[in-house]
């Protein structure tokens, strides 16, 4: 793999790239719409995660969050050399996590709470992102 490149693209450019990412499966867009206070100046999106995790119901015990972590920080420490430092979003891991993680991981909230159909975690590692400065 080569070590990343960068240039600036134009608004033509990015609005292509946008329409072809925007129909890949493991597409992903971050950021903000709108504008006003308490909103991020940066957007992104991207495709083609190199890796990807998940995080189901049954694995919400210290271990399993831990063993989860260690195989996140040592899949992205694999492709670190290919990094450069950026006043942007540059990529990384991109995903969700939802509520309930917060909520079976809580001793008192754990009982009460539904076993959700979806998974806790799920995140991409992506190797590059397209990225806006909406200043």
């Amino acid at each position: 793999m080569s070590p990343a490149t960068t240039r600036q693209l134009s608004r033509d450019e990015y609005i292509i790239l946008l329409q072809q990412a925007s129909g890949k499966s493991d597409f992903v867009h971050v950021g903000t719409v709108g504008e006003g206070p308490g909103r991020g100046t940066w957007s992104g999106f991207s495709y083609g995660a190199v890796q990807n995790r998940v995080l189901y119901p049954g694995d919400t015990d210290s271990d399993g969050i831990a063993r989860l972590a260690e195989e996140m920080e040592t899949e992205a420490g694999n492709y670190a050399g290919y990094s450069v430092d950026l006043d942007c979003l540059a990529g990384g891991w991109i995903g969700f996590l939802s509520y309930e993680l917060g909520y079976v991981r809580e001793p008192r909230l754990a009982p009460i709470c539904p076993t959700p159909p979806v998974p806790l975690l799920a995140a991409g590692l992506y190797l590059w992102l397209a990225s806006h400065n909406r200043q």
